[in-house]
């Protein structure tokens, strides 16, 4: 007897495309760049880009995701859609969002795959590893400073006066564990139900962070922890298949899909490849840039980003202004925060706020003078 009714691509794929399509509105600003935080474009010859290219791009993008969304599966679309999507993404960094780059990958799978059963396989394998990273990351002290004790326990559970209780705080350890062990679960072991049943329990608890009823912060990623609770039911429901035994590394699209899944974000750890692009989620080791903004007067839209806190007042007579506040409440998204982004991203905003001066600080846990690096 089965589960499901229709076919597990066509049902993977129209919830993936609703979900995006849904996420891509929410944050339409983040498409567009008629808005007050700059755009920050992946190479300098698309710095000039006119806002209708932008928006162009944008109205593309979701006239094919509603196309996908209506009509049957078809890899012409979903290849043309791609062209759409790539190329917005390449004129702002700030859209290569971990959701928005899953996505991605999912879609360009389905694109080149032989079949159905090659595709289910390759999307597996990026779920897995997906869990198996983003735990790995969080095995570090940010993560138990930063998400633990200061987001969860303080902000949601108001657990205070945790620095004489290392109990409590290394209690914390166990969310990254459980996450990798998920990850390696639904990979290798044949029986994968209580491995479904605690990335579910988790991906609720996610949602509830989040959400209003939480701590209410960067709630754009509640429909990807939906996405991903539905991706674990459907590919690993009543199935016992070693995914890792079914990979071949020959085959053009398994290597290139193992490469950007499996390879690429192990470099990371050594600073060689991007966070958002290693599924370096919630780790509290990615950088934080802080702004900090001589005569702010003269820009008063930008008094209500200035960050209370303070570990980043760093400067006398300056003001600290939190690039994810600003981000998040004009573009729903965080900074896609490397070195070279907030390079860019500081010309870009000189040339759109002229009149003051500023330095571009670069803050990383445990937020000592020596993890604290200004751009040039």
């Amino acid at each position: 007897m089965t589960v499901f009714r229709y076919s597990k691509v066509t049902i993977i794929i129209k919830v993936v495309t609703i979900i995006w399509l849904l996420t891509k509105l929410y944050s339409y600003k983040l498409w567009i760049s008629e808005r007050i935080f700059p755009v920050i474009p992946v190479f300098t010859l698309f710095s000039d880009v006119k806002n209708s290219i932008h928006l162009s791009l944008f109205t593309g993008s979701l006239f094919f995701l509603t196309l996908i969304l209506i009509l049957p599966i078809s890899k012409k679309i979903i290849s043309i859609f791609l062209i759409f999507e790539v190329a917005s993404c390449l004129l702002d960094y700030s859209r290569w969002q971990p959701w928005e780059y899953q996505y991605l990958l999912m879609f360009m799978v389905l694109a080149f795959s032989a079949n159905n059963k090659q595709f289910l396989k390759l999307i597996s394998i990026l779920v897995c590893f997906t869990y198996i990273f983003s735990g790995l990351h969080k095995l570090n002290g940010g993560f138990l400073y930063v998400i633990w004790d200061t987001m969860i326990l303080h902000n949601l559970l108001d657990i205070k006066y945790l620095n004489h209780n290392l109990y409590m705080h290394y209690m914390g350890i166990a969310i990254p564990i459980i996450e990798i062990a998920i990850g390696i679960g639904l990979l290798i072991i044949p029986n994968k139900k209580y491995f479904i049943a605690a990335a579910i329990v988790m991906h609720f608890f996610i949602i509830y962070l989040l959400s209003p009823f939480g701590i209410n912060y960067n709630e754009i990623v509640i429909p990807w922890n939906i996405v991903m609770l539905i991706l674990v039911f459907i590919l690993f429901y009543n199935t016992n298949i070693n995914f890792f035994e079914n990979i071949r590394p020959f085959r053009r699209l398994d290597f290139v899909t193992i490469l950007l899944v499996c390879c690429l974000p192990i470099l990371n750890f050594f600073n060689c490849w991007d966070h958002y692009l290693s599924f370096n989620l919630y780790s509290g080791k990615v950088p934080i840039l802080i702004i900090q903004i001589d005569e702010i007067e003269k820009y008063p839209d930008l008094k209500k980003y200035i960050s209370q806190n303070k570990i980043y007042k760093t400067f006398k007579n300056s003001s600290p202004l939190s690039v994810n506040k600003m981000m998040l409440d004009e573009l729903k998204v965080p900074l896609y925060c490397e070195y070279r982004v907030c390079a860019i991203l500081k010309n870009e905003w000189n040339l759109k706020f002229t009149g003051t001066e500023n330095r571009f600080m670069i803050y990383k846990y445990p937020f000592k003078q020596d993890d604290i690096y200004e751009i040039k």
